[in-house]
């Protein structure tokens, strides 16, 4: 069905978008469609009538329950995440135009404005998806977009078993000490699955102990009954509303070393348990980040101290990292000893070889 132009100037934007809209949804969204994008597609090979999805060209791989995300290279590279490996699709626009006109119009749907004087754009989609886009003159070969699939349930521990992450009794054993409320940081390179992790073992957690957690993207599912979450960036003020809250655990998805480091220290302080996870290529390199922020912060403190205050408010370390073959694994779990001479010592409970 063809779209015809109306008189009329629609303001209230749906609600929330799904990959597959109601009937009336798209209507709407056939009306807030830009010109420049209708005029690209006149003779795409990409549909543009209403019954469209909100997605458009990438909504059947959207769909796709094992594809994790998306990133178009251009006009003609589009190439999605099918369990560890890139796989290229089939698909592709007619020119960089059409591309940038895509995004313009995913990103107006969403409520966001292109800013001319920034070549870089990120936001949230309607559905929880995440989206970044690179555009010319910034990005000379084309324009670049990004969606990264929001995952709309909490991973579980058979999750984590059926994918090979972690072996059995290494998730046995940090399904213990969860429970019983050690504090908890994982470690590891970006893309290498922490917030995963860190959700399937927050299932852990009993289903009677309040929860506060902070995270600056929506992408802990977490199961528990009292759960609030804080979803402000890292600041004093985010931090002093946690703990008003007198929760018993406090998880923290991402963020600074140096937050990382004034989180942990309050949440001793306030008897909390602790669950993060910190971007560290080892467990070492973790603590290295966490005594040199937390030098900045506290000038005053030696590092004796510092080390000090560290080992005593993380239990344990977990790692993850991505082998070869692309897969993500737990390669090292460690229990934080007491300090060894000037150095915090970590003993290993579990270690990939």
């Amino acid at each position: 069905m063809a779209l015809r132009k109306r008189n009329a100037v629609v303001t209230r934007r749906p609600k929330l978008i799904p990959l597959r809209p109601l009937k009336t949804e798209r209507k709407l969204m056939t009306l807030q469609v830009n010109d420049a994008y209708l005029a690209e597609r006149q003779e795409s090979k990409v549909p543009t009538d209403a019954d469209d999805s909100f997605y458009g060209i990438l909504a059947p791989l959207l769909n796709k329950e094992e594809v994790t995300d998306i990133t178009i290279f251009g006009s003609e590279q589009i190439y999605y995440m099918k369990g560890e490996r890139p796989v290229r699709s089939q698909l592709s626009f007619n020119s960089d135009k059409e591309v940038v006109a895509y995004i313009e119009n995913l990103a107006m749907l969403s409520g966001k404005e292109r800013d001319k004087e920034s070549p870089v754009m990120e936001w949230h989609l309607p559905d929880g998806n995440r989206a970044i886009a690179i555009l010319p003159p910034f990005s000379f070969k084309g324009p670049v977009l990004r969606i990264r699939k929001n995952k709309q349930r909490q991973a579980t521990g058979d999750d984590l078993l059926d994918e090979g992450m972690i072996n059995e009794s290494s998730l046995h054993y940090l399904q213990s000490a969860i429970s019983c409320g050690k504090s908890l940081l994982i470690t590891g390179e970006k893309r290498t699955g922490k917030t995963m992790l860190l959700n399937a073992l927050a299932t852990s957690i009993p289903d009677e102990e309040e929860i506060v957690t902070i995270e600056e993207d929506a992408e802990l599912f977490l199961s528990q009954s009292r759960v609030m979450s804080l979803g402000s960036p890292f600041n004093t003020k985010v931090l002093e509303a946690a703990f008003k809250m007198t929760p018993n655990r406090l998880i923290v998805d991402g963020g600074r070393p140096a937050d990382i480091f004034e989180m942990l220290c309050q949440s001793k302080n306030h008897a909390v348990s602790f669950l993060g996870t910190v971007e560290a290529t080892s467990p070492e390199e973790s603590l290295e980040k966490l005594e040199a922020a937390a030098a900045w912060l506290y000038s005053g403190w030696s590092m004796q101290l510092i080390r000090k205050e560290i080992t005593k408010s993380i239990d344990l370390i977990v790692h993850v990292t991505q082998l070869d073959s692309g897969k993500t694994v737990v390669s090292r779990v460690a229990k934080v000893a007491d300090l060894q001479g000037t150095k915090i010592a970590l003993q290993d409970f579990f270690k990939l070889t």
